[in-house]
């Protein structure tokens, strides 16, 4: 009896056990799967591209995101996902980006309220220059987006409104949207095709993706489109007077740069370069030129054939670009056939290609140039007095023989005798009783150690100091020294470091300090070097070409030397059929009170 009491007494513990239970898991199934298993909201995307012709939206896959979730807010099936996105054969994983089509009729309400899909700091800045005094002949884009809001209707089409980007063109536009561009004119009424004052467009809904993959243009229509002018800038770098030959027109420049304008990640370097041109653009204007602009993004194109088929240089009196050598050598038929100046604004390299075009302009100073500059200035030190004495330093089996031998092959060349020392650095701490030897206080000596090896210069300049006389040595070396890290930059300013730099900012100059304060004021960010270099490329050539170079190409052995803000140009044609060629550097010279001065 006692015995059954028990087992009952124990089975009513288990059941009021199972009931708490019950109740702690019927709390725990409310609160817990809620969190863990409710669908993450997913935002469509904003970034729309084109791929193999048809826009797509660019959605990057957030945590915790399924293919259900975003195939239901994109309001396509799964299969189609997979379709237009093979790699998910492979699973769903976080920061997968996935190309979804867009559906016109489905998402007006979106693109409607989205703003450029590649917009970037620049752009923002680039539109707000837009001369505001110029009638707008396609919808004011606050009006377009309070109209548009519902997918209202504007005559028997619905429309969506695009924002014109400061880097685009109406075949730009078109293409965009894989439609002809003649029913952007006229939807909008367009006059003037370069675009000039037009902020935003409407595009019709039912003409999107219109435009058959097997239509072609008519070559005479593209051809006839002229290149789109950037926005006018209110402020200037420099007040001059342009004299121009041009009767017939603006000048056309096309600018070629891989710019990426429409990824996520846009190439900033490059964006930089074009910045500084549209400031150079914007000078010339502001002294009386007549420019339009054509910036070709390089990234949008599947080969440089198609730049050239796309009908974009059309016309064009300058191009500047592309970047790198193996993309310049693609674009010397079509230069030499239509005798437009080519300029290679970047890749050093490029300089094998000057023997192929007369047409071919080489910016960056090769390496034998910076050296025979540098061997000029030595030159003249040498000559302002007899007692010179001239040694030149090397690593003993190092890889920068072939800089010594440059520099040695100079100065024989000048009939300049010198020494050398040449030591590997694992004989740095028994080498100076050499140094005493061939550098002597009773003599003025110059002294130059052509190396790009951070270690053996550090080691020379501390050979150097403990010779203790440091107002009988003038140093010599490459620009590479500026970017060492390790190196004590007060001994370049102890010995007098002297260097022949293919470019060189100086802060000091108002022209820089104007170009600065406008890049600031106008991009919200300091000018880096690829700025400055796209001011000076595009203001230079388009003067040149301002003043009659493509008439005359043919017949020029030179280009007048301008210093520029942070290049010289001194070009001279490399021989009778090739190109020309930048020999002119800028010197610069370390000071003992802590300066740098340039020649």
């Amino acid at each position: 009896m006692r015995r059954s009491l028990k087992k009952l007494s124990i089975m009513k513990h288990y059941k009021k056990i199972a009931a708490l239970c019950a109740v702690a898991l019927a709390s725990f199934a409310i609160s817990f799967p809620a969190a863990s298993y409710a669908q993450t909201p997913i935002t469509i995307s904003k970034e729309i591209v084109k791929v193999n012709g048809k826009l797509m939206y660019a959605h990057g896959v957030k945590k915790q995101e399924t293919l259900y979730s975003i195939s239901k807010a994109y309001k396509i099936t799964i299969e189609e996902l997979q379709k237009y996105n093979p790699a998910l054969a492979e699973g769903l994983k976080e920061g997968t980006l996935l190309y979804i089509p867009v559906n016109p009729e489905q998402q007006i309400s979106e693109k409607t309220e989205q703003g450029p899909s590649a917009d970037m700091k620049q752009s923002k800045k680039a539109q707000q220059t837009v001369n505001k005094d110029d009638s707008k002949t396609a919808v004011p884009a606050d009006n377009a987006k309070e109209e548009n809001k519902k997918g209202e209707t504007v005559g028997n089409n619905k429309y969506i409104v695009h924002e014109v980007k400061w880097y685009e063109d109406l075949d730009d536009i078109a293409n965009e949207y894989h439609m002809d561009k003649s029913i952007l004119i006229k939807e909008n009424n367009i006059k003037d095709e370069t675009l000039k004052g037009v902020q935003t467009l409407k595009v019709p809904i039912s003409a999107i993706n219109s435009k058959s993959n097997d239509s072609t243009q008519n070559t005479n229509d593209v051809n006839n489109v002229p290149a789109k002018r950037q926005p006018e800038s209110k402020t200037a770098v420099h007040d001059e007077y342009v004299q121009t030959e041009q009767t017939s027109g603006p000048v056309k420049v096309a600018i070629i740069l891989p710019l990426n304008s429409k990824s996520a990640k846009p190439n900033t370097n490059y964006m930089d370069f074009y910045a500084g041109a549209l400031l150079a653009i914007n000078d010339l204007k502001e002294a009386g030129a007549d420019i339009a602009v054509s910036a070709i993004d390089q990234s949008e194109y599947a080969s440089s054939q198609a730049i050239m088929n796309s009908g974009k240089l059309t016309g064009c009196n300058l191009i500047i670009g592309p970047i790198r050598s193996s993309s310049v050598k693609d674009f010397i038929p079509y230069v030499n056939k239509h005798e437009v100046p080519l300029v290679s604004p970047l890749d050093p390299a490029t300089d094998s290609l000057v023997n192929k075009s007369k047409y071919l302009f080489q910016v960056p100073p090769t390496t034998e140039v910076q050296f025979h500059n540098l061997v000029m200035m030595a030159k003249k030190e040498y000559e302002m007095s007899p007692n010179r004495n001239v040694v030149v330093v090397f690593q003993n089996g190092g890889n920068d023989r072939w800089a010594a031998n440059e520099i040695m092959q100079l100065l024989k060349k000048e009939g300049i005798a010198y020494s050398e020392i040449t030591y590997s650095i694992l004989q740095g701490r028994t080498i100076g009783s050499t140094f005493k030897q061939k550098i002597t206080a009773d003599k003025d000596n110059i002294i130059f150690v052509p190396s790009y090896n951070e270690a053996f210069v550090s080691d020379v300049l501390r050979n150097l100091d403990i010779l203790e006389m440091p107002e009988k040595i003038s140093l010599y070396g490459t620009p590479r020294w500026r970017s060492f890290e390790a190196v004590d930059v007060a001994q370049f300013n102890k010995f007098g470091l002297k260097l022949s730099m293919p470019f060189y900012v100086d802060f000091t100059n108002a022209d820089v300090q104007t170009f600065t304060r406008q890049f600031r004021a106008l991009y919200n960010t300091e000018p880096s070097a690829n700025a400055f270099n796209g001011y000076d490329v595009t203001k230079f050539f388009t003067k040149q070409i301002l003043n009659g170079l493509k008439n005359n190409i043919n017949d020029a052995e030179s280009l007048d030397k301008e210093e520029m803000l942070q290049q010289h140009f001194e070009f001279r044609r490399k021989n009778s059929n090739a190109g020309f060629e930048n020999i002119s550097t800028t010197g610069i010279t370390y000071k003992s009170d802590y300066s740098i001065v340039t020649d």
